[in-house]
């Protein structure tokens, strides 16, 4: 709706569509709703139907900066406003009527803000809705709300603690970008957030897992699939080998990196293909760190370990209508690799 700022227009039912005033004065810098149509609200009839109560709703609804605690407030009327729900306009619905006309006439004065200052977002979340007031110096910039939606419901009380922050950061977006603020809750556990400490962000092929995997001899003479597997991407790498002495793992493990790039470690178990003198000298050559599992003790590697019970699986299935699993064994590798690739 279009209009001469200095000429409100009014509609049918005798409210102002005037918006709130900002009155910037140079002593107060407040801003306050224009008070010319508070008879109009206090006046306002009791919804008969929907599409009184929505009608309504876009009148609150737009002056909802000003309430505190506003979807709360307006949670009965927003339940009848749902599909497939029936008009039944009882004394809950009444309450929620009568306290927004209550807030929107003693609506208080908002604070505009100064974006050179600090903010103060303070955070809360009930057992329907979530709630924030923005502040700077003690005074109340903002306020806004939500009501929970139905996966929601089900969040625990930590998590619709959290939401609330989320929700508040999102939404005074436009306020906080830029500016630093501090957020303040009453949910103590929400503070292992501030406490935990950083991780460290890995990077595709920075660290690998290898390990031999024994499988029934093929028309190849192939009786070994050596495995790498990357721990970031969880990308697989796998070889048939004949056998699986130092030499043979080695001159692969190098076509492999020479393709691929060089990791920063390399994790196996203590087997003595793994612990030779040609293995070590080659990966110090490479500026490759070496890591072992303890002794007897295959969880230590359990990754690579998965993926090898995965691949064990794929083969005897295949097996059973083919001859020669080498011919499907690369199709294995592709169906457990995942998206993100090196």
């Amino acid at each position: 709706i279009r209009g001469h700022p200095r000429e409100p227009k009014t509609a049918d039912n005798g409210v102002l569509l005037y918006s709130y005033s900002r009155a910037v004065l140079p002593s107060t810098k407040r801003q306050e709703r224009s008070r010319t149509h508070l008879e109009s609200i206090v006046n306002w009839p009791t919804p008969a139907n929907v599409s009184d109560v929505r009608k309504f709703l876009g009148l609150a609804s737009y002056y909802r900066r000003f309430i505190v605690r506003f979807a709360s407030v307006a949670n009965a009327l927003y339940k009848l406003t749902e599909k497939g729900v029936p008009f039944l306009w009882n004394n809950e619905c009444q309450d929620s009527f009568d306290a927004l006309k209550t807030a929107l006439t003693t609506a208080p004065i908002l604070t505009l803000p100064n974006v050179k200052d600090s903010f103060d977002l303070f955070t809360d979340a009930s057992g329907e809705a979530i709630g924030a007031i923005l502040e700077q110096h003690g005074r109340v910039v903002a306020y806004a709300s939500r009501v929970f939606r139905k996966a929601e419901e089900n969040y625990s009380v930590s998590e619709k603690e959290c939401l609330a922050m989320v929700f508040a950061v999102k939404h005074f977006r436009h306020y906080l970008l830029g500016t630093t603020f501090t957020i303040h809750t009453d949910h103590r556990p929400l503070q292992w957030l501030q406490e935990q400490k950083s991780m460290p962000i890995g990077n595709v092929w920075e660290s690998v897992a290898v390990d031999v995997l024994e499988v029934p001899v093929n028309k190849y003479g192939n009786r070994y699939i050596l495995v790498v597997q990357d721990y970031f991407s969880k990308w697989i790498e796998a070889v048939p080998i004949p056998d699986q002495k130092a030499t043979t793992i080695v001159k692969q493990l190098i076509s492999i990196f020479c393709r691929l790039g060089m990791p920063k470690s390399l994790h196996s178990d203590q087997g003595t293909n793994f612990e030779s003198a040609i293995l070590n000298d080659v990966l110090n050559a490479f500026g490759i760190k070496k890591i072992r599992t303890s002794s007897y003790h295959p969880q230590g590697d359990g990754m690579v370990e998965r993926s090898n019970r995965t691949i064990l699986q794929m083969l005897s299935t295949y097996t059973l209508e083919h001859e020669d699993w080498e011919e499907g064994y690369p199709w294995f590798c592709t169906r457990i690799e995942p998206v993100v690739t090196p």
